[in-house]
């Protein structure tokens, strides 16, 4: 498992219980560019094989997907429609688990859940914007020649929802297995 265990949501896939890089459920974790192998300030092409090249979906392409470079075996970031499945097929409570605010995601079908903390969006070490209210999460789903799908929630319910990000911001992944 490489250090990282999954919580069986009842959903098509098992889904990480902390995010990629993080040591604690309640962590926020690395934070990278959409489709960069490793944590990096900027969005350029020696850091990004995905920069200025348009590609498809990149679940569980080692090349492009830093989950499944990482974690290897059946790890991999989630699709856009997995983030779906678990938007539709859970409930969101806004919480706090040591100190952090994020939502546990509690399953309609068994019960489990996970903890997605409010990470913001990281522009630098010295930047990280709107942690304890926003938390946006990469999927591997891209939306056009620009856009990136991300699971994207604020600190109200009514925020939670599929949204559209560039690639060069910065955001964690939450790992899902087969």
């Amino acid at each position: 498992n490489n250090g990282y265990y999954w919580v069986d949501l009842g959903l098509s896939v098992r889904w990480a219980t902390s995010n990629l890089g993080a040591t604690a459920p309640y962590g926020y974790g690395d934070f990278y560019s959409w489709g960069a192998l490793s944590t990096t300030y900027s969005y350029s092409a020696d850091k990004s094989k995905t920069f200025n090249a348009p590609v498809d979906d990149i679940c569980a392409n080692p090349q492009y997907d830093v989950a499944r470079l990482n974690l290897k075996s059946t790890w991999r970031m989630p699709t856009k429609e997995e983030c779906e499945e678990l938007i539709k097929d859970c409930v969101w409570t806004w919480t706090t688990k040591n100190g952090v605010s994020g939502f546990e995601v509690k399953s309609k079908v068994n019960s489990n859940s996970i903890f997605l903390p409010a990470s913001g969006v990281y522009e630098s070490p010295e930047n990280n914007n709107d942690t304890s209210v926003l938390g946006c999460y990469w999927t591997s789903t891209p939306q056009d020649d620009e856009y990136v799908r991300c699971l994207m929630f604020a600190d109200s319910y009514d925020c939670i929802k599929i949204g559209g990000a560039g690639p060069g911001f910065r955001f964690c992944i939450r790992p899902v297995s087969e």
